[in-house]
């Protein structure tokens, strides 16, 4: 019990006793099991964090939980200054895909397609020509983009990456959406899966 209260790791597990149950974290303070192909968030309120999260609200980013579609999601809202392109910013927390653990990797987006735009994805990558000369080699790396036609369906966007690195390069976080000012971005879900590698 001390071990557990000071948060220090036994070295084996205790064994089973009747009326006691323990409940450990996993290293990364995800509570998920290793070994898994793919983590995700579902932008329902609150957020249902499974190795990914979004950025509620920064310097650069404010977002809020809202209904789109008849789905939950979390949209975009204006900056302190209008004329400002809004971004959306996007966490690694599995252990198992930062540090470039898994470096080939698909990026899938779940968006509310309610704008007539294009949105682009950056993330922190491990190639270092991209950006040689900066302090962050690799970091900003563009993915792609995806345009947004003002369906007011749902729709998902995906990208192959070969190079992600996940060290929070990006301004303390690992992927940007990108998009101009006005644009009120509805996002669904999130996911990372990895790639045979």
């Amino acid at each position: 019990r001390l071990l557990l209260e000071n948060e220090l790791k036994p070295t084996r597990r205790p064994p089973p006793r009747p009326g006691l149950v323990i409940n450990y974290k996993s290293e990364d303070g995800t509570g998920l099991p290793e070994g898994l192909d793919e983590i995700s968030v579902v932008l329902a309120d609150p957020q249902d964090c499974r190795g990914l999260r979004l950025k509620p609200q920064g310097g650069e980013s404010r977002n809020v939980p809202t209904v789109k579609g008849g789905r939950p999601a979390w949209v975009s809202t204006p900056m302190p200054d209008p004329n400002e392109g809004r971004k959306m910013y996007l966490k690694v927390e599995y252990a198992g895909f930062r540090n470039g653990r898994a470096p080939r990797i698909r990026l899938a987006i779940d968006y509310f397609d309610n704008a007539d735009t294009e949105v682009r994805v950056v993330y922190d990558s491990a190639d270092k020509s991209w950006n040689p000369s900066s302090s962050r080699p690799g970091a900003w790396k563009e993915a792609g983009r995806f345009a947004l036609r003002a369906s007011n369906t749902w729709k998902t966007a995906t990208f192959d990456i070969p190079d992600a690195l996940f060290v929070g390069r990006c301004n303390g976080f690992d992927i940007r959406l990108e998009f101009a000012a006005g644009v009120d971005l509805a996002l669904g879900a999130v996911r990372i899966r990895k790639l045979p590698q």
